[in-house]
């Protein structure tokens, strides 16, 4: 996924001819989504998301907080066992550039 800068920067470089291709390996994503994002500005001329795009979040601002407090004071315990729903933990943490800890194997 494209920052808005890098969006910029990328329909900046089609404007002055370059290839969809190049643009896409120059940034390091696919060549569609730089074909999508080109097309947006043919039509549309701005880059940005619009307003209120996107899925309705779940979960409130505390149940994060309270759910990355609870990751770093027992990092081996499993996403499930914070929240309900495992994928939405997950997401969260990820958001959070938080990993997951696999406990070594003693032989």
């Amino acid at each position: 996924m494209l920052t808005t800068q890098e969006e910029e920067h990328a329909v900046a470089m089609l404007q002055v001819s370059w290839a969809i291709k190049g643009v896409a390996r120059e940034l390091d994503v696919s060549h569609t989504s730089v074909w999508k994002l080109w097309q947006k500005w043919l039509t549309e001329q701005v880059v940005a998301r619009r307003p209120g795009t996107g899925r309705v979040r779940i979960t409130q601002p505390e149940q994060d907080n309270n759910l990355v407090r609870y990751i770093r004071e027992h990092p081996f315990h499993t996403c499930r066992r914070a929240m309900g729903s495992q994928s939405t933990a997950r997401n969260r943490l990820h958001q959070r550039n938080i990993r997951g800890y696999v406990p070594a194997i003693k032989r």
